[in-house]
């Protein structure tokens, strides 16, 4: 849905209701929105451009190798408060410190107040408007391998190698502004790690 701001009088969310601002989320939300007025086509949520690439490097007995990967031109939704699933849950989102309160935060924040009775048709404007729309083209940085390779003539195997892998290092440039990892918007993945042997007889 088009956003259209927050209200400075209570800290309502705003959107468009054929063509003109409204506050009447079950309209906007329900069948009355206009496809060309009310709301807008920002792109598509499927990269339409990714891959891969790796280099390795050896010096002796040691080689390193690592992978990095991209997607670029697609949009993804990121995760916000709503305030009826906190209310029935108590489970919330950050979001929430950085609400509407007082009149003039409509300068500084796009986050709705926090208003009781609650009102399912605001959050569900809310959460699927524009504003929360991002750019999810980034370059991540996939795993790095270290290994070292035994003389063979020095041991009973044919091939005995020790390998140590690092992965989800983490993004290396994201487009967007909040910080955000398009692939996991509410939790970052974990960096694993993990350590073996290549052994041929």
């Amino acid at each position: 849905y088009r956003w259209a701001g927050l209200d400075p009088a209570n800290g309502n969310p705003m959107g468009y209701l054929n063509g003109a601002v409204s506050n009447n989320w079950a309209a906007i939300t329900g069948n009355q929105a206009s496809l060309t007025d009310d709301m807008r086509y920002i792109g598509t949520q499927f990269p339409l451009f990714s891959g891969s690439m790796g280099n390795e490097i050896s010096y002796k007995a040691f080689t390193i190798s690592a992978r990095v990967s991209f997607k670029f031109n697609y949009y993804f939704k990121r995760e916000s408060i709503n305030y009826s699933t906190l209310m029935q849950t108590l489970s919330g989102h950050s979001d929430y410190h950085n609400r509407w309160q007082v009149s003039g935060d409509e300068k500084n924040t796009s986050i709705p107040s926090f208003s009781y009775p609650l009102n399912s048709a605001r959050d569900a404007f809310y959460n699927s408007s524009e504003i929360l729309v991002e750019k999810g083209d980034h370059i991540r940085l996939q795993y790095v391998n270290i290994s070292y390779s035994f003389n063979p003539q020095k041991t009973p195997f044919k091939k005995l190698q020790l390998y140590g892998v690092v992965n989800n290092l983490g993004i290396i440039w994201r487009a967007n502004k909040q910080n955000l990892d398009p692939e996991f918007p509410g939790i970052r993945p974990s960096i694993s790690y993990s350590i073996g042997t290549n052994i041929s007889f």
